[in-house]
């Protein structure tokens, strides 16, 4: 089956999640809720059949979800002019597109970075922020502040919910997965609150499915 989780972020994230930071959150729980001799009976299954698949976090803006922009190697944008120069710099900066974009690289509608130009747009401002907070530095032997300096942590607030998709052959371990993240935060500096998120979880039925399930000869970063 193939589960869409879907994250409302509740406190600033230590770091981008990606799909290990989402895989090292469900172990940590694991062994919270079960013990570490569920965990590792889990573990030992990935060494031959993988009991799920973790995609890479979906972000979603004014019901429209974003994905990762995928790698593509051909078809650089020829910079003649100041109007090409801005294309190719939107086009480069990007993180995410739109799923119709998205959903055209994987048709072959979309085949060079030149054709995705007409698609990019510039949301990520609006998805999250990266910011640098400062904090004092603490003197190990004193356990003071006295003397330290203060240096800069970076933290991601999200201004919007995340999803990932995560593909389950094995549906004896859905319960593991689905009670781990309900108590689990994401990512570092859990203990400072951060992380936190209310988590739902959904059976995907919709147009992605299409193509988890499809036999290819080809596959695109």
């Amino acid at each position: 089956m193939l589960l869409r989780v879907d994250f409302k972020p509740l406190a600033p994230f230590k770091s981008f999640p990606e799909s290990y930071t989402i895989f090292g959150a469900i172990c940590w729980g694991i062994r919270i809720l079960f013990g570490e001799d569920t965990l590792n009976e889990m573990l030992e299954e990935f060494k031959e059949s993988p009991p799920f698949l973790i995609s890479s976090p979906i972000l979603k803006l004014r019901d429209t979800f974003y994905f990762p922009k995928p790698v593509l190697c051909s078809g650089d944008i020829e910079v003649q002019t100041y109007k090409d120069y801005k294309v190719f710099k939107k086009v480069k900066g990007t993180k995410y597109i739109t799923q119709e974009a998205f959903k055209k690289i994987l048709d072959s509608e979309i085949k060079t970075r030149e054709e995705l130009a007409r698609y990019v747009e510039a949301n990520e401002d609006k998805m999250f922020t990266e910011l640098n907070i400062p904090h004092a530095s603490i003197n190990r032997i004193t356990w003071t502040t006295a003397g330290g300096e203060l240096y800069n942590e970076s933290v991601y607030y999200f201004g919007v919910p995340f999803s990932v998709f995560i593909l389950v052959f094995n549906k004896e371990r859905l319960n593991l997965i689905e009670s781990a993240l309900r108590i689990t935060p994401i990512g570092g500096n859990k203990s400072t609150g951060m992380g936190y998120a209310d988590v739902n979880f959904e059976e995907e039925n919709g147009w992605i499915k299409e193509y988890i399930f499809n036999r290819t000869g080809r596959f695109i970063s």
